[in-house]
C-alpha cells in the first residue's frame, strides 16, 4: 500500500496515506481472524449491523483524504487536528454543509450497494434509468461542493 500511495506522488503525504491504507487492512484481517466463531462475529454478521460496519469503514477512508489532498505532513496534522476540533481558527469550519450532505448522500449509497446490490443494479438497468440516475449524482457533487472548486488530482500528473 505503500507503493499504491507512492504511485499517486512522490511525496511523504501519499507515502502516508498509503501507510494509512495498509495498517486498517492489517488491522481489518487481524480482527476479523481474531472473531472467527465469537459472539461478536456473529452479531456482526447480522443483517442489521450492515450500516454499521459499512459506516465505520467509511469513515476510515474518510479520514484517509487528510493525507491525500495537503502538500506536507503538518497540512495533514493541521487538518485531522481541525477536524476533530483540536485547532480552530475563527470563521472557519472543516465540515461546510456541502460536505455533510455528500458524506450522507455517499453514507446512503455504500449502504443501499451493500445490502442490495443498488449499483451493480442500476449498472443492468436500460438507459431511460441509468442516465437520470448519473445525472442526479453529478447534480448532487456540483450542488454540494466538499470545499471550493478545486481541478482535477489527476490533473497534476
Amino acid at each position: 500500500m505503500v507503493l499504491v500511495g507512492l504511485w499517486h506522488g512522490a511525496n511523504w503525504t501519499f507515502v502516508a496515506w498509503g501507510a494509512y491504507h495498509g495498517l486498517l487492512l492489517i488491522g481489518y484481517r487481524l480482527f476479523d481472524r481474531a472473531t472467527v466463531g465469537t459472539v461478536i462475529d456473529k452479531v456482526m454478521k447480522k443483517r442489521w449491523f450492515v450500516p454499521f460496519s459499512v459506516g465505520a469503514m467509511f469513515t476510515a477512508f474518510v479520514l484517509s483524504a487528510a493525507f491525500f489532498r495537503p502538500k506536507t505532513l503538518q497540512t495533514s496534522g493541521y487538518v485531522l487536528g481541525a477536524l476533530f476540533g483540536s485547532h480552530h481558527v475563527t470563521g472557519e469550519f472543516l465540515l461546510t454543509t456541502g460536505t455533510i450532505v455528500l458524506i450522507f448522500i455517499s453514507l446512503f449509497l455504500a449502504v443501499a450497494q451493500e445490502r442490495s446490490q443498488f449499483i451493480d443494479r442500476l449498472a443492468l438497468q436500460p438507459a431511460r434509468i441509468q442516465i437520470p440516475a448519473y445525472v442526479l449524482a453529478f447534480l448532487a457533487l456540483e450542488l454540494f461542493p466538499a470545499t471550493g472548486p478545486a481541478p482535477f488530482i489527476y490533473f497534476q500528473f
